[in-house]
């Protein structure tokens, strides 16, 4: 599903305009291994009642947006990323650690225009709105999410992406 505006506010984006946001549902990602490395499965605590479930044991990029379904949305010509997540958690843990990356991929350039990494220490079991960074959507831009195979994470939970016009 794609929308525009503010169909959803995230405490994390208090005072920030929504005008003009791109919001990717979790059903526009494609999915690396369904079954395996991720799945679209029921979430009462998600935005829809539904969200993309990696579990921690891997780090693929088994959440991904193509840069041609981005685009097909018209966002604004620079973006900031957001997305939203929440950490499933095992109770033994190395707070030290990393939970998940996020991302965009230049596909051309062979980088990374915008990146994340976020620390178990930092994660949360409610869903929140972590800021990736900015990037230029193009057609060969994708985003991506990715567990930190970890086995203090037992899933990474994507509920939807946030594409801010940067002002």
């Amino acid at each position: 599903m794609w929308t525009t505006g503010p169909t959803m506010t995230r405490p994390e984006l208090s005072g920030v305009s929504l005008k003009g946001a791109v919001d990717l549902q979790d059903n526009v990602a494609g999915l690396s291994k369904p079954g395996e490395f991720a799945e679209i499965l029921p979430d009462l605590k998600a935005s829809d009642h539904r969200a993309v479930r990696m579990p921690g044991s891997h780090s693929e990029w088994a959440f991904r947006i193509s840069g041609k379904d981005i685009l097909a949305r018209k966002p604004a010509k620079k973006c900031k990323l957001y997305v939203i997540a929440r950490i499933e958690k095992q109770p033994a843990t190395n707070s030290a650690s990393m939970a998940f990356v996020a991302g965009v991929y230049d596909n051309d350039k062979k980088d990374y225009p915008a990146q994340s990494k976020v620390n178990f220490a930092d994660a949360t079991e409610e869903y929140r709105a972590w800021p990736i960074g900015t990037f230029e959507p193009s057609a060969n831009r994708d985003i991506f999410v990715a567990p930190a195979s970890n086995p203090a994470v037992k899933a990474v939970w994507v509920d939807r992406v946030y594409l801010l016009p940067e002002q």
